[in-house]
């Protein structure tokens, strides 16, 4: 699984926050070449697709993702944006999306807040990701969580101190 090798993850990670969406995608292909089945990394392949402005191939993929575990949450929310920065806006998908996202949101495990928060900090939506990835840290403290959290409080230029506390602490 992806969510163990770090360096992959790291890559992809490190190429969305520096918008190089095609080195993302070469790294999420990477990735699938190791894990070839693994659904994060088909969601980071499809969402660099995207952003790199190939919408429709994006949301056919995203389409797939968008009923697997882990990855619901981000696939329907990178659909949503992708209905939303395309050329014909489809406001009844993105009103069907929302109500599917509404509904997965109140059943989501941890790792699905935790992609979740992912797409929305890569999207530039802190505040909404604080609340995806408070609620994953009060099901489960992890380090990757905490690290997370440090990235949303430095990136949405809250208290730097705060952000320091949560690397710190997911450190121990």
């Amino acid at each position: 699984m992806a969510e163990t090798d770090q360096v992959i993850l790291g890559k992809i990670n490190y190429y969305s926050r520096e918008k190089y969406y095609s080195c993302m995608e070469n790294a999420a292909i990477e990735g699938l070449q190791k894990y070839s089945n693994d659904v994060v990394l088909k969601f980071y392949k499809a969402f660099s697709v995207m952003l790199q402005g190939r919408i429709q191939e994006s949301m056919r993929e995203l389409d797939i993702l968008k009923d697997k575990r882990d990855v619901n949450l981000c696939s329907t929310m990178a659909l949503m944006y992708g209905h939303k920065h395309s050329q014909s806006v489809d406001k009844e998908a993105i009103t069907e999306l929302d109500a599917k996202l509404k509904e997965e949101r109140k059943q989501a495990g941890e790792l699905g807040l935790y992609y979740a928060a992912l797409f929305l900090v890569h999207t530039g939506k802190y505040d909404k990701a604080r609340e995806y990835v408070d609620r994953m840290l009060k099901m489960n403290p992890t380090k990757e969580g905490l690290v997370l959290k440090g990235w949303v409080e430095m990136m949405s230029n809250r208290d730097a101190k705060k952000a320091i506390k949560y690397f710190d602490d997911a450190l121990q």
